[in-house]
């Protein structure tokens, strides 16, 4: 079978960027090469633990790389024109110094090739491994056993432990990027026993099947991106949530139907997004959310911290705790 492999050349710092840029195209499902990062993951004295560093084959030099793999259609081809447009958008904002002064992504000169899909389609499974996202959260491939059989470096279990089966493969959607990282620690930190939960950009469905593992009463997830939507329904089945939680195609909170709760607003609302859509949806959340609830956004560069909390200050919201990892911030805030 063919495909499309369209390659987007960049640098460590390109590697976080251009998959939140490619997020605002609808496209979670992404491939991120840097021969740094894994090389120093291997040299590290604390073993990894989602990538299995006994197993990762011989370094080759190279610069970084974002791959977005499609089917060679018509659709394809036209998401391929689209990132390469996307590209030339994002090259012109660093150059003007929208994401910090200095800011370099490398090249971002895009590739696309048509190759044949046998090669990497069941390869990759190889390189990865349950890992402890969270002190209770765990993500596990589906393919892999959790606890898992003796093995240097296995992660131990915890008896409180929260296990979700996902498969790598998507930078946003698996809990080890920085943005859905932080943002399972905020859940897992301020979530409530019994919440209601509104989970906006539902993405691969990671944060929803979250939010009912640790005990909310119900979750509603919203993305603009019906394959989206289809992957998160599959995997909220997949983890035997679905009875508590559901997915559907929506734009933000434009038409959000809430009749399921019989008119009551959400406790808590959960935003895995962009700076900018953070900022877009945030005048609209108080509609959806209790006095005293709580709206937790992450997928924000730290250069646009300020400008996010001042959105939340604007909207009746009071900052309660900002996370920092990397380039990347979660804020957590309360509906005064």
């Amino acid at each position: 079978m063919k495909y499309l492999k369209t390659t987007i050349k960049t640098n460590t710092a390109g590697t976080e960027t251009v998959p939140a840029c490619l997020l605002n195209l609808g496209i979670t499902d992404v491939v991120i090469e840097d021969p740094e990062e894994i090389r120093a993951m291997v040299l590290s004295p604390r073993s990894s633990e989602w990538f299995d560093e006994t197993q990762i084959p011989e370094i080759e030099s190279g610069e970084p790389a974002v791959i977005v793999y499609a089917a060679d259609d018509e659709t394809g081809r036209r998401q391929a024109q689209r990132i390469a447009a996307a590209m030339e958008v994002l090259r012109e904002e660093a150059a003007a110094g929208l994401y910090g002064a200095g800011f370099d992504l490398g090249s971002l000169a895009v590739e696309t090739v048509e190759e044949s899909d046998e090669p990497w389609r069941d390869k990759w499974k190889e390189f990865f491994k349950p890992t402890r996202i969270t002190g209770r959260i765990i993500v596990k491939p589906t393919w892999c056993e959790y606890p898992e059989p003796d093995r240097p470096g296995a992660v131990q279990p915890q008896p409180d432990d929260v296990v979700i089966e996902i498969d790598p493969g998507m930078a946003f959607g698996t809990g080890t990027h920085e943005t859905t990282s932080l943002a399972l620690k905020l859940l897992e930190k301020y979530l409530r026993p019994q919440d209601r939960v509104l989970d906006i950009g539902v993405g691969s469905g990671i944060l929803s099947i979250a939010a009912a593992k640790l005990g909310c009463r119900s979750v509603i997830g919203v993305d603009i991106d019906p394959d989206a939507v289809r992957v998160a329904r599959e995997n909220l089945e997949l983890n035997r949530v679905s009875a508590l939680a559901t997915a559907e195609q929506g734009d933000l909170t434009e038409g959000l139907d809430l009749s399921v709760w019989g008119g009551e607003k959400a406790d808590l609302v959960v935003a895995n997004l962009l700076a900018n859509l953070v900022v877009r949806l945030t005048p609209a959340v108080p509609v959806h959310l209790k006095t005293g609830g709580l709206y937790l956004t992450s997928g924000i560069l730290t250069v646009k911290q300020q400008e996010v909390a001042a959105a939340l200050t604007e909207n009746g919201f009071r900052v309660l705790e900002i996370k920092e990892d990397g380039e990347w911030c979660a804020i957590a805030a309360v509906l005064l």
